[in-house]
């Protein structure tokens, strides 16, 4: 991954103006040459830290979005355990409320099931899911 350029919220001793993600429950950074948003999550999360991680989240997307324009986010959930059904509601909603019609997120999952329960969590509107980074990138550039 890239160097990240501008850090929402260090959490879990992520240092801001670091340049690479430190494990921890969610981190937010933006790469500057491709001006894709990242979202790193690892293990499980609380309601509480998810609620955190989503105002932030909402304030990044606040400064860097431009007048009119679209963001397009790339979420690696890879390292991420089963949540509880309480950051599933959370998740769920607080996602919709953070993004506009042409936004792109690409989210990178564990495997295929992943992809299924997220389908089913997020719906597809502004979400694609991915089990390969690789993949997810191509598919943010191709709807730049």
């Amino acid at each position: 991954m890239s160097a990240a350029a501008v850090i929402a919220r260090p959490l879990d001793g992520f240092a801001p103006g670091s340049s690479t993600l430190l494990p921890g429950p969610l981190d937010l950074a933006v790469e500057p040459e491709s001006g894709l948003v990242i979202v790193s999550g690892h293990g499980l999360w609380t309601p509480s830290q998810l609620h955190a991680h989503l105002r932030d989240y909402h304030d990044l997307l606040g400064r860097i979005r431009k007048p009119g324009g679209h963001v397009r986010v790339l979420v690696n959930l890879k390292d991420v355990g089963v949540q509880t059904p309480q950051v599933t509601q959370v998740l769920a909603g607080g996602t919709m409320h953070c993004h506009l019609d042409g936004d792109r997120i690409a989210m990178i999952v564990p495997g295929s099931l992943a992809k299924m329960q997220m389908r089913r969590i997020l719906g597809t509107r502004l979400h694609e899911y991915f089990i390969s980074e690789v993949a997810a990138r191509l598919w943010l550039a191709s709807g730049a």
